[in-house]
């Protein structure tokens, strides 16, 4: 949970939507250490004692294939670029990590061909 609050992720969601309407915010679909947060929306529990209804556990499947598809991606990124792991100590506000993360995650995706033109898939 500290990486949460260190990333001031809730600050800048609520800079950014507290002014919409609910209907009109946009979300982000976290795991459980950010579901408490504004702006952050996780999958459905059921209640104690309580059956999920099965709208609510499709919806759930749907979303954690999504999930899954985004943990690949960043698995893929950090396989390629170890030292842009987390567990490589870099630190957030001490390393631009976020710009390091966004132009390693382009070049994952570009590859060169014979004439050293870029090629993206």
């Amino acid at each position: 949970m500290w990486m949460v609050r260190e990333s001031k992720i809730e600050d800048r969601l609520r800079e950014l939507m507290l002014d919409l309407l609910p209907a009109e915010r946009l979300y982000l679909y976290g795991d459980k250490a950010y579901v408490s947060t504004f702006g952050v929306m996780g999958a459905y529990k059921r209640r104690a004692g309580q059956q999920l209804g099965q709208q609510y556990n499709e919806y759930n499947a749907a979303m954690s294939s999504c999930r899954i598809a985004v943990e690949h991606g960043f698995a893929h990124v950090a396989n390629l670029w170890s030292f842009n792991d987390f567990k490589s100590q870099m630190k957030i506000g001490l390393s631009p990590v976020p710009a390091y993360y966004l132009v390693l995650s382009v070049k994952s995706q570009v590859s060169f061909n014979e004439l050293g033109e870029a090629v993206v898939p």
